[in-house]
């Protein structure tokens, strides 16, 4: 007798297939429909989630223009997903268009709702599309005679606690060879135990050694599972410590195609910007008009011309993680494109022109992801509450088991709303309603606790708002019932001998395990200025923030210091590229309205205006900036001399390994603002400060040596002496702090002493930087982080901002 098993995940078919005896075989769902269909259907007029988007995206901007709609009076971010979400749900409720229409009348809402589902079934037969609902309708009228079906003596729908109408419909259809064999639910879980984690970096951190030490006992990687409420909360903290604890992963991690950098530069043609990726631009946005499914073509074809994807090779020195990285992102890219060329025509969308196009494309690039981590199908799994359904494992890792997201917060939808959903249910269909998803969470919880013995449930009392959360109520009553307690684990217990036990007798010491893990990390990360000085202001500061971690949450749309200093550099970089050759005091209020014009074009496109609670304070801000670079521009003029700039954010160490003779097994990186060169071929390094500036004095003891690698930097990389390294405050219009080895340079008055030295002194100052930057790097990498600041806002006399004041445990005595 031949058996078809039949499962609701991939996860599950996987696992159960190793395990058919002879006779059977091991289908996911979507398989199996498709199996069924393929007798009567083209693959190729099947369309993905993209394309019913894109062509109900293009039926509600036609209805609206119509003037059809009754509710839907103007078009917001998030209708379109929404409402082919529901659209999806009532096809898997077998509720057609003519159905629709008769149950869907109670509001204008609803009756949108109808007139959109119908349009778009309209526009699929007219072109003799279906989407994957269709396929499950298909299915259903089709498997009773379907040959794939007959092949089968018997076959077993296994894991379907719940199912659509159009699934019961499928069974009915398929009749006495198709049975529902649910896998049992029995608790297995005996032995647990549960962390408390100061927050979710220290969570993920302390699992990992948990795993190691599972691992050295003999367990296999595939029988070890990770289980995660959200996994997308998680996904970059899981990378980061499997790459730490050398731990392989069977996890694909995701991030929207639109935060990848070939594809930003993609995105930056419209505004005709070239980039690595891109040394000419697309097309002349003024010039050519075509529909969207053309520019999709001439959007490939442009691609190709352009050695893509062969190019990201030499863009990145054949570096594997990054030409990986953007070559599933331009695959990706490619197939939305390919299917934007597919549907383009059809939907006889109107001529527009490559901004258009770019206008029109962006927004689905935020929704849609590409693969962005090496997953190993030998690693450790890591799975939704959702896909664990019949697994089994010898040992789970539940972690985020927060209340609020296990149990969830749910919230009722508000295009078919709760009571809605209930009348439907009431005259025969199955809407999920707050009742039913919150079954369906009880059964997660069932498979949970069935799919192995032995477990760890976890939860961070911190989350990213430093707001603190709560242990889920469910994994409280497993714990009550099974007699087990919670372990508080805090930073100081992540780098100890054993990970599990404290036997540092002195804070700010790590053991020899940890140190060779620090070791190698910092043997193949760059190190910033940025960072040095962070290690020379106090080692503690940067053990809180390189290694573990931890910074204070950035507010989103927050116009913080940060933001102000890449807008300020922008309009710098641009002025004085747009003046590289000549500026001339005479044309100082020509470039007064220049500078006013920048300042405005790049705020507005930088998007901080919507920071600003007021337009009023954007405009002061806008002003302050543009009359600040304004004077400092004055002031160049008449105290450059001969210099001249000739290189703008020059960049080292970034895409390729940079060092210096020094020390060749320390890699650097960073990016120098400015370069000037005088007519002897000397170099000046200029580097602008929105702040207070760093003088000498901090050069020398070491909190500060931005500078002299910046010298010593561009001294190897150009092959050129530098005469000097400048500090421009943009606040004081002027250069403020600096030193050099020559005091006739022509912006130094006669009255200023302090930073200019003679060539022995600068000599020491080079030397003595070298020597720091050795220091530095070989504590980091031995695991040295006293708590000796430097500099802190806790020594009056010589602060200095710092994140963790409330969690350090030193004092000034």
């Amino acid at each position: 007798m031949r058996q078809l098993n039949v499962y609701p995940t991939s996860y599950l078919t996987e696992q159960e297939s190793q395990a058919q005896t002879a006779g059977e075989a091991a289908i996911f769902y979507e398989e199996f429909i498709r199996n069924i269909i393929k007798d009567v259907i083209d693959s190729k007029n099947i369309i993905g989630n993209f394309k019913r988007d894109i062509v109900i995206s293009r039926i509600f901007h036609s209805l609206q223009e119509k003037n059809q709609f009754k509710f839907f009076s103007e078009y917001r971010p998030g209708y379109v997903r929404r409402i082919s979400e529901v659209i999806k749900e009532l096809k898997l409720q077998g509720i057609t268009p003519d159905i629709a229409d008769k149950i869907l009348k109670d509001s204008p809402r609803l009756k949108d709702l109808a007139l959109i589902y119908r349009t778009y079934q309209d526009f699929l037969a007219e072109n003799l599309l279906c989407d994957l609902e269709d396929c499950q309708i298909i299915s259903r009228d089709y498997a009773g005679k379907a040959k794939y079906i007959e092949q089968f003596d018997k076959i077993c729908f296994r894991g379907f606690y719940r199912l659509y109408p159009i699934q019961k419909k499928v069974l009915e259809v398929i009749g006495d060879k198709g049975v529902i064999v649910n896998l049992p639910l029995e608790q297995k879980i005996k032995h647990v135990n549960a962390i408390k984690a100061q927050n979710k970096r220290i969570e993920i951190e302390y699992i990992s050694k948990m795993i190691l030490r599972d691992l050295e006992k003999g367990i296999p990687p595939q029988k070890i599972c990770i289980v995660l409420p959200k996994p997308k909360a998680y996904k970059y903290l899981l990378k980061d410590a499997a790459e730490e604890a050398n731990l392989s992963l069977n996890f694909d991690i995701k991030a929207p195609l639109i935060q990848n950098p070939f594809v930003k530069a993609f995105l930056r043609l419209v505004k005709e910007e070239t980039t690595d990726y891109f040394v000419q631009i697309l097309l002349k946005t003024n010039i050519s008009r075509h529909k969207i499914g053309k520019w999709a073509e001439i959007s490939k074809s442009f691609l190709a011309d352009n050695g893509y994807p062969n190019r990201f090779y030499n863009i990145h020195n054949n570096d594997p993680d990054f030409v990986k990285r953007d070559i599933t992102a331009f695959q990706a890219l490619i197939k939305l494109l390919d299917e934007l060329e597919d549907i383009g025509e059809m939907a006889g969308e109107e001529y527009t022109d490559f901004e258009g196009f770019i206008n029109f494309f962006a927004p689905y690039l935020r929704n849609y992801s590409y693969n962005c981590f090496d997953s190993d199908k030998e690693g450790i799994r890591i799975l939704s509450l959702e896909q664990i359904i019949g697994l089994k494992f010898e040992k789970i890792y539940a972690a985020g088991m927060i209340e609020g997201d296990f149990p969830a917060e749910l919230r009722p939808d508000w295009l078919i709303k709760e009571d809605e959903r209930k009348r439907l249910n009431e005259i025969g269909y199955s809407f999920d309603t707050i009742d039913s998803r919150l079954e369906d969470e009880q059964h997660c919880l069932k498979f949970l606790l069935a799919s192995s013995s032995t477990g760890c449930f976890s939860y961070p009392a911190v989350l990213e708002d430093n707001s603190s959360s709560l242990m889920s109520s469910y994994i409280e009553d497993i714990l009550y019932d099974l007699k087990a307690e919670v372990k508080d684990v805090r930073l100081e217990d992540m780098y100890t001998s054993t990970g599990f036990e404290n036997s540092s007798e002195t804070l700010g010491t790590i053991s020899e395990n940890t140190r060779k893990i620090l070791g190698k990390r910092f043997h193949e990360e760059p190190f910033s200025a940025a960072s040095l000085n962070m290690y020379g202001e106090c080692p503690y500061k940067f053990f809180l923030a390189r290694v573990i971690g931890l910074a204070a949450p950035d507010e989103e749309g927050e116009y913080t210091a940060v933001s102000r200093g890449s807008v300020i550099h922008k309009i710098l970089e641009i002025f004085f590229k747009n003046h590289k050759d000549t500026l001339e005091s005479i044309k100082l209020e020509e470039y007064e309205n220049e500078i006013i014009f920048l300042t405005e074009s790049v705020m507005e496109n930088s998007g901080v205006k919507e920071s600003f609670p007021h337009p009023l304070l954007f405009e002061i801000e806008k002003n302050e900036i543009a009359k600040s670079i304004t004077n400092y521009v004055g002031w160049y003029v008449a105290s450059r001399g001969d210099f001249k700039p000739i290189l703008f954010e020059l960049g080292f160490g970034s895409k390729k390994n940079f060092s210096l003779d020094f020390a060749p097994d320390i890699l650097l990186s960073g990016k120098i603002d400015r370069i000037d060169e005088d007519a002897q071929h000397r170099l000046l390094i200029i580097d602008y400060k929105s702040g207070s500036t760093p003088d000498i004095k901090e050069m020398e003891d070491g909190t500060n040596l931005q500078m002299p690698i910046y010298i010593l930097a561009a001294e190897h990389i150009l092959k050129k002496p530098v005469v000097g390294g400048a500090f421009v405050s943009v606040k004081k219009g002027a250069i403020d702090n600096f030193i050099v080895r020559d005091r006739d340079l022509p912006f130094i008055s006669k009255r200023q002493k302090k930073g200019i030295l003679t060539q022995e002194e600068w000599e020491t100052v080079m030397e003595k930087t070298k020597d720091t930057v050795r220091a530095y790097v070989n504590n980091i990498r031995e695991g040295k982080f006293p708590i000796e600041p430097k500099k802190c806002p806790k020594i009056q006399s010589y602060g200095s901002f710092c994140d963790f004041t409330q969690i350090c445990p030193w004092e000034e005595f």
